[in-house]
């Protein structure tokens, strides 16, 4: 499948955009996020989140979420055909915590 080739295998170092250490474009890849949630089956998309947030990934990598989060609660009342939220909202919803934890300690 096309966003399989294009998120897992991102520029020229053929590794996942999660895992690159090349600059990232946040807001393309938190609409492919978005496109992905929304198109995708649930087992396929939330992957993905999880794979953006874990521990050792980069802050644009993880704004990338929080972004396509965001974007997805806010257009939840505009399209009422997307899928629920809350399998999503389970998926991320801890790591988030734990980030402001870590912001607010500091």
């Amino acid at each position: 499948m096309f966003y399989q080739t294009a998120l897992y295998k991102c520029g020229t170092s053929r590794k996942p955009f999660w895992e690159s250490y090349d600059d990232i474009d946040v807001a393309l890849y938190a609409d492919a996020l978005v496109a992905i949630f929304r198109f995708l089956p649930l087992e396929e998309s939330q992957p993905l989140f999880q794979a953006c947030i874990e521990p050792e990934r980069s802050d644009p990598v993880k704004t990338v979420v929080v972004r396509a989060c965001l974007t997805l609660v806010q257009d939840a009342s505009r399209f009422s055909w997307q899928k629920p939220l809350d399998s999503l909202e389970l998926t991320v919803s801890g790591r988030f915590r734990d980030v402001l934890k870590v912001c607010f300690i500091s």
